[in-house]
């Protein structure tokens, strides 16, 4: 089955079109944090205004119940140390911030690849659509007759994969809140680089003059560095980045 799967039984509810840039981060690079508009600039210069809720920003049923389950939570945690930061707290939990930044990350690399499931070499059973969403709701994983997985099942192993390898590896970062009072900062839709090897996209914008930095100290930044920055997240973004409107 190559379509996505898509509400099949009464009993389970599936999220459909899942944001792997959040509606409530993007709601912060808006001058109305109630307006649900932003403004996007692709990588030939050309800007547009979008609603968080286009579909620019998401997936369609681009991974697994769990696995969504899982990014949420981890959104939720990195939300309270965005709140910690816009009041003027300068604490953080450096876990959530990595957490966030790899989950950020790599579910935007899935989404815009979009792989497929491997062959597994191991016989699946003939399940119906009510037991698979079923399993799915659960939290198991299961192969079908021909040994492959469902894709969006597929991704979502990959993600918590690759989210577990790579925390183990950047366990220990650290993170500080600059402040760019001069110049707005824009959001990449996700860093395109390799994340085993590339130390230097390490940030993650949070308003459009807050960001935090790994293994940098809380601070303010001057213009040129921002305006910087912001150059490097052209350059390293996917598709685009989001700029303040």
């Amino acid at each position: 089955m190559k379509k996505p799967r898509r509400n099949r039984t009464k009993t389970v509810q599936f999220t459909y079109k899942q944001h792997y840039l959040g509606r409530q981060f993007l709601k912060l690079f808006s001058q109305d944090a109630n307006k649900v508009y932003v403004k996007i600039v692709d990588k030939e210069g050309v800007v547009k205004q979008k609603s968080v809720n286009d579909e620019v920003f998401y997936s369609k049923k681009g991974w697994d119940e769990s696995t969504e389950r899982l990014m949420k939570s981890i959104e939720d945690a990195f939300k309270e140390e965005v709140d910690k930061a816009i009041n003027n707290e300068n604490s953080f939990n450096f876990g959530r911030i990595t957490d966030y930044y790899l989950m950020w990350n790599i579910r935007g690399r899935l989404a815009s690849e979009r792989p497929e499931s491997v062959n597994f070499r191991i016989i699946g059973s003939e399940l119906s659509f009510e037991e698979q969403d079923t399993l799915e709701y659960k939290g198991a994983y299961f192969m079908r007759p021909d040994g492959t997985m469902h894709d969006d099942m597929f991704r979502g192993l990959t993600f918590k994969m690759d989210l577990n390898k790579l925390n183990i590896l950047f366990k220990s970062r650290k993170w500080g809140l600059v402040k760019s009072p001069e110049e707005n900062f824009i959001l990449p839709d996700f860093w395109n680089v390799n994340l085993w090897k590339n130390d230097l996209t390490w940030i993650i914008p949070i308003t459009r003059d807050m960001a935090f930095v790994a293994e940098h100290e809380n601070g303010i930044v001057t213009q040129e560095n921002a305006c910087r920055m912001n150059q490097f997240s052209m350059t390293h973004c996917n598709n685009f980045c989001v700029t303040y409107s």
